[in-house]
């Protein structure tokens, strides 16, 4: 059930945004929004939703979000 794809810009690989999980008929059960521990380059906000004080607000460390989908 896990698969995570880091997004690349510029060639660096960043850590996911987002994690969400969804059940056998496309429900969503989980949605984590990952802390950042290099500065955001673009959130792609038109894209997805995303803000900084989205993020400011539910974000969690990537290892919580991790443990979560175990």
């Amino acid at each position: 059930m896990q698969h995570l794809e880091p997004s690349i810009l510029h060639g660096a690989p960043s850590p996911p945004l987002l994690v969400s999980a969804v059940d056998e008929w496309c429900r969503p059960v989980l949605n984590l929004y990952i802390r950042q521990e290099l500065p955001v380059v673009s959130y792609l906000t038109p894209l997805t939703g995303i803000t900084r004080e989205l993020l400011d607000a539910y974000a969690v460390p990537q290892a919580e979000a991790l443990a979560s989908l175990r």
